[in-house]
């Protein structure tokens, strides 16, 4: 919480908490879909290394997006 109040700009951090220390069902939902998605492109990202990888193993050696 520190953190945010220094990046803030607060002077001291029960401002920050009075502010920022809640949360609604809204932003909740928000946040949890923001992390599902940031997990899902990570699980993406991994299968395609994969993908060049075996591609490599096999004597193929282009990359997704032609580098």
């Amino acid at each position: 919480m520190n953190v945010v109040k220094e990046l803030m700009g607060h002077s001291n951090v029960q401002t920050t908490m009075e502010f920022y220390n809640q949360v609604d069902r809204d932003h909740e939902k928000k946040a949890a879909r923001i992390i599902q998605n940031l997990l899902e492109a990570d699980e993406a990202v991994q299968e395609a290394n994969e993908i060049c990888a075996d591609f490599a193993h096999n004597g193929i050696s282009r990359r997704i997006g032609g580098k």
